[in-house]
């Protein structure tokens, strides 16, 4: 119940539905701030002036309020309502005399609150159609900068979650990184979370990438040669002033409520999260499957209330390593292939010749598209680098 409070507490300071304050008399974990927040006008109700009123300082409350996520709200909001009304039977069947007609119009007050849909008007499709159309006319859409998959996705679209799947060191953070790379450099802001590496390994694949630098070289300095030198110089002074203001790597950070956060902060047009196993959150799961369908349901969530495109990679096993990969290849991985919008699977599908290993692309699912396309590729290994055939 603790947790419950927190967090109907924590939405109202952010201004969630302020107007469910009145309905509750009293809070048992947290009474001092509940009572202060009900003392205000809700128009008044911030986490400035809440600090001040509460007397709490504004680095604790920050703290208190970080954990809350908007598709949190409703299960915790039912659950302590559902423990007020419970308390109110309670109070009535200790005492009988107290039972009134005001006391039962009171508890059915409370039920019908419970149960109570809020009302908004129907969309009007033909009118959100047709604002859609003039957005694509005008806005220039979002490309993975690979051409024909491009042409069968239609690009990168917004309120949608992607998942890239693969197995082990088939290539998920290189193509990732390079479609995060090219968007960034057409002035796309890209907010890329690497859970898996550090910002220095990404750079390092960038500059073996749009250098002619061998990665051993990178690797140990000492083997550059001036030439090697020179060009690593013009690399991080091109880097810097053309890709830096608009990709931007956010290491250290793998929960939900965090990625919230920054992608509320930066305001970008597209989220890369590397990748889902290392997700967390503070919240006990019974199974691995439940905790990845949590972290995928709210992604989805995230793509919708943010109206943005979230890419997400998955990792699968590496039973069956000969074949390529299916829906049932991610079973284990929660409810990904319900609550993706498009799923694109990476499969070698030969061994390595030189520097380029033969790779497939293939589109598992896409919900309002072709599905079980394969796009044949080559993957530079050298360059950390995806070219179609």
């Amino acid at each position: 119940m603790k947790d419950c409070e927190q967090i109907l507490l924590s939405a109202w300071i952010s201004g969630d539905n302020k107007e469910h304050i009145k309905e509750f008399d009293h809070f048992t974990y947290f009474p001092e701030l509940f009572e202060a927040i009900r003392k205000m006008r809700p128009k008044d109700i911030n986490i400035l002036t809440v600090s001040k009123t509460a007397r709490i300082k504004l680095s604790e409350l920050a703290k208190f309020t970080s954990e809350y996520m908007p598709v949190m709200y409703d299960p915790y909001y039912r659950t302590k309502k559902e423990e007020k009304i419970k308390a109110m039977l309670l109070d009535l069947a200790k005492d009988p005399n107290s039972i009134t007609q005001e006391s039962v119009e009171a508890v059915y007050k409370e039920f019908d609150t419970l149960h109570a849909v809020r009302v908004k008007e129907p969309t009007d499709l033909c009118e959100s159609y047709k604002n859609e159309l003039e957005k694509r006319k005008t806005v220039e859409p979002l490309k993975y900068g690979l051409p024909t998959l491009d042409f069968i996705t239609g690009g990168i679209r917004r309120q949608e979650l992607t998942t890239i799947a693969a197995r082990p060191s088939v290539g998920k953070t290189a193509i990732s990184l390079q479609i995060a790379f090219n968007l960034a450099l057409k002035k796309h802001k890209v907010l890329f979370f690497p859970l898996e590496m550090a910002p220095f390994q990404l750079m390092e694949r960038i500059a073996c990438r749009e250098t002619n630098i061998k990665h051993e070289k990178l690797k140990n300095p000492s083997k550059m040669d001036e030439k090697d030198k020179e060009m690593l110089k013009n690399f991080f002074e091109i880097y810097g002033p053309v890709v830096n203001p608009y990709l931007y790597i956010i290491d250290g950070v793998s929960r939900l409520a965090e990625i919230k956060r920054y992608i509320e902060h930066y305001k970008p047009e597209v989220v890369f999260i590397d990748q889902l196993t290392q997700l967390d959150e503070n919240k006990k799961f019974n199974t691995i499957r439940e905790q990845f369908s949590y972290m995928t349901q709210n992604l989805k969530a995230f793509t919708m209330s943010m109206d943005i495109p979230i890419i997400l990679l998955c990792q699968i096993s590496r039973s069956g390593e000969n074949k390529a990969p299916t829906f049932t290849d991610l079973k284990e991985s929660g409810s990904i292939e319900e609550t993706s919008d498009n799923i694109i699977a990476l499969h070698q599908t030969d061994e390595a010749i030189g520097d380029c290993t033969p790779t497939d692309l293939i589109i598992l699912k896409q919900r309002n598209g072709k599905r079980d396309v394969k796009i044949p590729c080559m993957y530079r290994n050298e360059k950390f680098i995806f070219q179609e055939v």
